[in-house]
């Protein structure tokens, strides 16, 4: 801590970078009150990076550190890996329409209002299985809804103060620094959520590199859903292509993760997320192989 300290003033001395206060002019004071908060990128935090960096130098050149040590501290601190570069932003999708505002409504068919989303997504050849979206502003400036398909047994229900979730699915990447290639393997008795009765497995997984880099931290923020291995042919390989992550087998692409900055801003309330949004999407012709495959196990 000493030397970081050391290398972070010398830094600062040589390339005359003062000490930056955190930017509260850019916010709402009452937001800032309310414990909304600004995600701002300060010439600071660049320097602070630096001398990180060089501190591990000298660790490993004069204090013995081994180099597998000091690179595994290292790999927080890059900028992005390789392949998410050609992930880009699209705009909010189509089939979303007004759903997620009309939830908002005090007086909203929850139930029903899905039920019909569903029924009209049953007709496109592809079908979203996760999706996360920012409300519009003019409705909602912060929040987020979230919906994610479950295969559920017959007698499921919830606790009240239960929930279900996408589980994270890291996979390890610190020696070829990019997505390309297969992804975690995760098994159904590691993710199988049990309910007040019954259970529930969930369709997608939370996709989270390691290392993954900072400049796209928004998006694993939010969770990036990707269906999970367990529902899709063995040897499906992962991407980055056409601006989305897509799930490939054979050169055909079973699915595919987008997504999307809705009136992005650097505001986010404490435990919250910036306004990106995400979807995953599975081709019809995969989604009913599976079920029909998942059908026959449980027999």
């Amino acid at each position: 801590m000493q030397q970081w300290a050391f290398e972070w003033k010398k830094l600062r001395d040589q390339l005359g970078t003062g000490c930056t206060a955190y930017p509260h002019y850019f916010d709402s004071y009452g937001e800032t009150r309310s414990g909304v908060v600004g995600q701002y990128l300060q010439r600071q935090a660049e320097v602070f990076r630096s001398a990180y960096i060089r501190t591990f130098s000298l660790a490993v050149s004069q204090w013995q550190m081994p180099l597998e040590r000091a690179l595994d501290e290292l790999l927080e601190h890059i900028p992005a890996v390789g392949g998410f570069f050609e992930l880009e932003p699209t705009e909010r999708p189509e089939w979303l329409r007004d759903f997620p505002e009309q939830c908002l409504a005090d007086d909203s068919d929850l139930d029903g209002l899905l039920k019909e989303h569903i029924k009209l997504a049953r007709c496109a050849p592809s079908r979203w299985v996760s999706f996360v979206t920012p409300f519009d502003t003019g409705r909602a400036k912060y929040g987020d809804l979230y919906v994610g398909a479950y295969l559920v047994t017959d007698e499921f229900t919830l606790d009240p103060d239960q929930d279900l979730f996408e589980p994270s699915a890291p996979i390890f990447i610190k020696d070829t620094l990019s997505v390309a290639g297969s992804y975690h393997a995760t098994r159904i008795e590691d993710v199988t959520m049990q309910g007040h009765t019954g259970s529930a497995i969930p369709f997608c997984t939370s996709l989270f590199p390691m290392p993954h880099g900072y400049w796209q931290s928004d998006y694993f923020a939010i969770g990036l859903p990707v269906v999970a291995n367990y529902c899709l042919p063995p040897c499906a390989s992962l991407r980055v292509s056409g601006g989305a992550i897509e799930v490939v087998l054979a050169g055909n692409v079973l699915s595919q993760t987008s997504v999307w900055n809705d009136a992005w801003s650097p505001r986010y309330p404490k435990g919250g997320t910036t306004r990106c949004g995400a979807a995953a999407e599975v081709s019809s012709e995969t989604l009913i192989r599976f079920l029909a495959r998942r059908s026959k196990s449980c027999t």
